[in-house]
């Protein structure tokens, strides 16, 4: 009997993260680079995002991102990502599937011009639930430009950790 309930103490401090009807926002610090085939940058940079769940598997996704490039070209970059969640929701440790689309306003401080882009991304994260109001992630998301322009890039990844608040009722 004491193992049975070793065992259903262990279950209930680790399920259950994503609860319907839930928001999730934070901040996000992150690394950055920009491919393309003559040319690559990379930089810093800090975001905010926020999740909203519409039941305990799915959810949907905004973020907005500034990052600093001081490697190859000097670009500005502000992201913003609007894209829906698949939550695994069986563990404290999650992984979590995103996709959807994103927009770039990057500004070429070499060229001195401003550049207008829409992405599609993807990406993983693997969220920790510290506690039922807290959770910390690492994440990467990889986006692709899908309108063409000379100056700017082709491919892009962000690499970062976020730190939620769990807002429930």
């Amino acid at each position: 009997m004491r193992f049975f309930t070793i065992i259903l103490f262990i279950f209930f401090n680790i399920s259950i993260f994503a609860e319907a009807e839930t928001w999730g926002i934070g901040g996000e610090a992150n690394y950055s680079g920009y491919m393309k085939l003559d040319n690559y940058s990379h930089g810093a940079g800090v975001g905010f995002v926020t999740i909203y769940n519409i039941s305990d598997f799915w959810g949907v996704t905004g973020s907005l991102n500034y990052n600093k490039h001081f490697s190859g070209s000097k670009y500005d970059v502000v992201n913003g990502y609007f894209g829906f969640l698949y939550n695994l929701d069986v563990l404290r440790l999650v992984p979590i599937f995103e996709a959807g689309v994103s927009f770039t306003g990057l500004k070429d401080n070499e060229i001195n011009d401003n550049i207008f882009l829409v992405n599609g991304y993807f990406g993983f994260a693997l969220s920790y639930l510290i506690n039922w109001n807290y959770s910390i992630a690492t994440f990467i998301r990889y986006e692709h430009a899908l309108t063409e322009y000379d100056d700017a890039f082709d491919a892009y990844f962000t690499i970062g950790v976020r730190f939620f608040y769990i807002l429930s009722d």
